[in-house]
């Protein structure tokens, strides 16, 4: 999921694999890999190896981790992560393109052309919120 929007604004800043990599691509493709190994230590069920994890957790030491617990346990060392890792990106592998104010315009305007969310959508995200919650499976 993380990949074609990955692509996309790196070919929206002219920043294609070869020379023009550095302009903008390659940070972008660095920062959406880090983060998807994030994602996948914060939650219980997004990557195989964390349920092995917790069942070995459970049989060895007896204590059950949940969905919500093991967010629990994650979440402050994912925030320091999120908040180091890109910072850490940026200072190792720089863009060549560092200001971005025209991207955002860009995407403030599509988004008011796009207009407020659907009944439908709205639904869905509330869906999206009850499920991570655990209280519709």
């Amino acid at each position: 999921m993380v990949y074609p929007v990955t692509r996309s604004l790196a070919q929206a800043f002219g920043s294609e694999p070869g020379p023009t990599a550095r302009r903008m691509g390659s940070f972008l493709m660095l920062v959406g890999f880090h983060g998807n190994y994030l994602a996948s230590a914060v939650f219980l069920t997004s990557m195989v190896s964390n349920p092995l994890i917790a069942e070995f957790v459970w049989k060895i030491a007896h204590v059950r981790l949940t969905w919500l617990g093991w967010l629990a346990g994650s979440c402050v060392p994912a925030a320091l992560s999120v908040a180091v890792i890109p910072w850490l990106l940026y200072r190792l592998h720089p863009p060549e393109i560092r200001k971005t104010g025209e991207a955002r315009r860009m995407a403030g305007d599509r988004l008011r052309e796009m207009g407020p969310m659907s009944g439908r959508e709205r639904g869905l995200l509330a869906i999206l919120i009850l499920v991570m919650l655990g209280w519709v499976t």
